[in-house]
């Protein structure tokens, strides 16, 4: 049996919506991803997996929500 996690993610996403054309085309209410662990992206076609990774890698702005990393707010302009 696996470990409990405990401490604080080391990735997260709280309350990421995207919205295209007035219609939402993402919402992810959260997403914890913990230090040694992975994510697995997995759905059907259309079911926002490649939206969801240009929102974490910041290539595109989310309508709500935020990506977090190591509790912190992450921003497409502080990478430049």
């Amino acid at each position: 049996m696996a470990e409990p996690v405990t401490g604080d993610p080391k990735l997260a996403v709280r309350g990421l919506r995207a919205v295209r054309g007035g219609t939402t085309i993402l919402d992810v209410p959260r997403i914890d991803v913990f230090a040694g662990n992975s994510l697995a992206i997995v759905g059907p076609n259309g079911a926002g997996k490649t939206t969801l990774l240009l929102h974490l890698a910041l290539l595109e702005l989310a309508s709500a929500g935020e990506v977090l990393f190591e509790g912190a707010p992450v921003r497409g302009r502080e990478l430049a």
